[in-house]
């Protein structure tokens, strides 16, 4: 009785289309038409904040300035469970469970949105296709800023995750079907683990990202994740001290492309692959000031590690006579 008590009066208060700002919906409404919500910032107690509910509308949450929307550290944000063609605008969810929860989703756009201090992660993006995400911010929650699971051909543009206690940008993907996603000029720094991460994700493009001072690697493929471009990428001050971080990690992948990216005082490698990469291509890479344990263009020398991996071009090129610490590969 509840739920249908939100709904019907979300439907009744919001005519679509909304020219102005309306009075905020009480928490735990179901989002049907075009709606703005006003107002003051709401503290939301209820299982969710606000769910969608129909395919083709959109949210905006102020026009001036972002909405702020609290939690109760247990409860979601903003959820999509599945309607198509949804935009998502200028909302602020911290302290919830997760900030914003998009289920099997296709064509949504979240633009201007912000989710910190949640208890889970900020942005979960769960078989969504054909989406696009731009000017998005997650920071300081508790588990990845943003969590693509099984997506596929979304888009990311100038996001930034921050000081997220996960991953800042995690993609996981299916061995199955490529991901082919594009994440663009997007910032991910101090979380504490990867900047990027990305496992059997394949087919996606990183141009002109950033990652700094995470705790692990800045760019991180691993277990299948084949046929990638990474190109005119940073990565700098990542890794902290006793933990092996490099600028771009590569482990058990193949067939990507590392091209044009600068990787700058990283605590432990520039570029790192190691022994179960295959037909790699690494070139035209700046290695600038990287940890003792560096290894950027290695072919030919003794640490030249995995199987026809490509280097070629990168500079400097790493002299074959460094000695590499007892223990490390």
């Amino acid at each position: 009785m509840l739920l249908s008590t939100s709904l019907l009066l979300a439907v009744a208060a919001f005519p679509s289309p909304v020219a102005n700002a309306v009075p905020v919906p009480p928490c735990g409404s179901i989002l049907v038409v075009n709606t703005i919500i006003g107002g003051l910032p709401t503290t939301c107690a209820t299982p969710f904040a606000y769910q969608i509910g129909a395919p083709g509308i959109t949210v905006s949450c102020g026009a001036a300035a972002p909405k702020v929307i609290t939690g109760t550290g247990a409860n979601l944000g903003f959820v999509n469970p599945g309607f198509a063609n949804v935009t998502i605008r200028n909302c602020v969810m911290q302290k919830f469970f997760i900030g914003f929860d998009l289920l099997g989703v296709a064509n949504n756009h979240l633009i201007n949105d912000q989710a910190l201090l949640n208890s889970g992660t900020g942005f979960n993006i769960f078989k969504v296709v054909f989406s696009t995400f731009t000017k998005d911010v997650a920071t300081s929650n508790s588990g990845d800023g943003f969590n693509e699971t099984y997506g596929v051909s979304n888009q990311y543009g100038g996001d930034v995750a921050r000081s997220n206690l996960v991953n800042g940008f995690e993609f996981i993907g299916s061995t199955t079907t490529p991901t082919n996603d594009l994440v663009f000029s997007s910032t991910s720094v101090g979380n504490s683990a990867s900047g990027f991460a990305l496992t059997s994700t394949s087919g996606s493009t990183f141009v002109s990202d950033t990652a700094n001072n995470n705790h692990l690697d800045g760019f991180f493929l691993r277990f299948g994740s084949n046929g990638n471009l990474l190109t005119s990428n940073t990565a700098t001050i990542n890794g902290v001290a006793g933990v092996a971080g490099a600028g771009f990690e590569i482990d058990s992948s193949g067939l990507n492309q590392v091209v044009n990216n600068v990787a700058k005082k990283n605590i432990a490698y520039g570029i790192h692959l190691d022994a179960n990469t295959f037909q790699n291509k690494i070139f035209v890479n700046a290695d600038n000031v990287n940890g003792l344990f560096d290894r950027i263009d290695n072919s030919g020398g003794p640490y030249t590690l995995g199987t026809n991996n490509f280097w070629g071009g990168n500079a400097p090129v790493w002299p074959i006579a460094h000695t590499f610490p007892a223990g490390l590969p």
